[in-house]
């Protein structure tokens, strides 16, 4: 189970933030896939687009290998 993923970097792990600014936009698309890659396979997010854009990719990179 995962909770609400969000943009800013304040919700965000130290390693997906981008910048000091606690409002400013770290990288979603990264912890998303990292989520996907351990296995959980739904999430919610505040910016669905960013998300839906990162499981393509994830789908995609997986379709590769």
């Amino acid at each position: 189970m995962t909770w609400t993923l969000r943009v800013e970097n304040q919700f965000l792990p130290a390693n997906y933030r981008r910048g000091t600014d606690p409002n400013a936009h770290g990288d979603l698309v990264g912890e998303t896939q990292a989520f996907l890659d351990a296995g959980v396979d739904a999430v919610f997010s505040d910016q669905a687009d960013i998300a839906v854009t990162a499981r393509d990719a994830w789908l995609a990179r997986r379709a590769a290998a």
